[in-house]
């Protein structure tokens, strides 16, 4: 495992943190798909240059205006977000001059650096997190060290805009089956309760993580009806994460994601 300096890459802690009293999503996942220039066995979306990938048109970006607060964070991940950084700059470009004013936060392995540093010139609230495994070298082919020098001569040139995600590994998908060291638990066995997601193909799911499952209670809606009654659906799915699942896994001793998935 690498030895990295934590003033380069410091822990990401999100910018909003739920609340009752919220009365629209301050924070919304963005999907173009898991195509990715890796094949990760942890990867929660079976990743892969394989996968599939749509870019984000306008009538989807349009959602994603109608359900986030102005000023709240856009955290767009994949599959690797970099991969199409013209269009994903024409839909920052689009999100901006839709009135959205507030972060927007990639989650990327870090691997096409200069792509990544693209991103983050081009705006200049957007942020960037490196996949903890790919960062580390730990459970994953490592970073490659041209790509590891590039965003740390980057880090230290505009520090507060390059980070490395959470440890936790996430039972979903093919992530169920990797067996993951035991200093690393998945979210101390709980449901992180993640805002939603919004496809670039147009449907609101519940969970970030679950996004490529087909399961009853995870659509939230499509187009016009997720944008009106979306919100009110996810804090519905919080409120049964809560009431059924997380006392069903304790019951059953296993995680909540476990129980969530095969439902």
């Amino acid at each position: 495992m690498r030895d990295l300096s934590q003033s380069l890459f410091p822990p990401f802690q999100s910018r909003e943190r739920y609340a009752p009293e919220w009365r629209e999503l301050r924070e919304l996942h963005l999907y173009n798909g898991p195509r990715c220039n890796r094949s990760c066995a942890f990867c929660v979306v079976s990743g892969s240059p394989r996968g599939w990938y749509e870019p984000f048109r306008p009538e989807v970006l349009d959602v994603a205006l109608a359900l986030v607060a102005a000023d709240g964070n856009l955290k767009i991940y994949g599959g690797e977000p970099t991969l199409d950084v013209e269009n994903m700059q024409e839909s920052v470009s689009y999100l901006r001059a839709g009135g959205f004013g507030g972060w927007f936060t990639y989650f990327t392995n870090g691997v096409q650096a200069d792509r990544v540093i693209a991103l983050l010139e081009a705006d200049e609230r957007s942020e960037a997190v490196l996949n903890y495994s790919i960062l580390h070298g730990e459970g994953a082919e490592p970073l490659p060290e041209a790509s590891l020098r590039r965003l740390e001569a980057y880090a230290r040139r505009r520090p507060g805009v390059l980070f490395t995600s959470h440890p936790d590994l996430v039972p979903v998908g093919p992530g169920a089956t990797f067996t993951a060291p035991s200093s690393r638990p998945a979210f101390q066995g709980a449901c992180p309760r993640c805002p939603p997601v919004l496809t670039s193909r147009g449907l609101l799911h519940a969970c970030p993580f679950a996004v490529e499952l087909d399961r009853p209670h995870y659509p939230l809606g499509t187009g016009r009806d997720a944008a009106t009654h979306g919100f009110d659906r996810w804090r519905h799915f919080r409120d049964w994460i809560g009431a059924c699942v997380e006392p069903l896994a304790a019951r059953q001793g296993c995680h909540p994601c476990s129980v969530c998935t095969a439902l």
